[in-house]
């Protein structure tokens, strides 16, 4: 239902690191590239991509941004992350791979796209309850708002002196945005 050929598969951070690498050629790249130790660079690479799945940032959204920055050295490796982005997104989606930011980033999105699947998965759980909630980043809170229905849920438990999931979109201001 995602538009993946098989049964897709759950790629880990060494995987991804390895698929990026294998795609440098592609990439075009000049600031992230290090031919000396290609990996270091592409590391910061993902960490932007993972931050952007965390953020329901498509590739072409982040590219739009890219181009919006003024400042120009940072407007160039923006662009440059961009580009790998939807290199390494094309890429998975050929060989069928899912990373971990894939799998909220995927799921918000076939719930969103088909009412179907996303009143089979919301009839299933009559409530919803979440712990640490302060730590939830800005897809985890969409596809929670997918599996419940308005004004019937969910739960959350959370404190905001324990956030500590900030690498990953979490924040204390989750818990005020709820």
């Amino acid at each position: 239902d995602i538009g993946l050929q098989v049964e897709p598969k759950l790629i880990d951070r060494a995987t991804s690191l390895d698929l990026l690498e294998n795609l440098v050629p592609q990439m075009e790249l000049d600031h992230y590239l290090d031919l000396y130790e290609p990996v270091s660079k592409l590391r910061a690479i993902l960490a932007l991509i993972s931050r952007a799945q965390d953020e329901l940032v498509t590739p072409d959204q982040y590219m739009e941004a890219a181009k919006k920055i003024e400042e120009d050295a940072e407007r160039r490796s923006a662009i440059e992350a961009a580009r790998a982005y939807k290199i390494y997104q094309d890429a998975k989606h050929q060989k069928s791979f899912v990373d971990f930011g894939d799998l909220i980033a995927r799921s918000v999105e076939l719930l969103r796209a088909n009412p179907g699947v996303r009143a089979l998965v919301s009839s299933e759980r009559k409530h919803v309850l979440v712990d640490e909630y302060q730590d939830m980043n800005r897809a985890s809170s969409f596809f929670l708002q997918e599996l419940v229905e308005a004004g019937k849920g969910p739960w959350v438990v959370g404190d905001v002196k324990q956030a500590i999931y900030r690498f990953r979109g979490g924040s204390p201001l989750n818990m005020a945005r709820f």
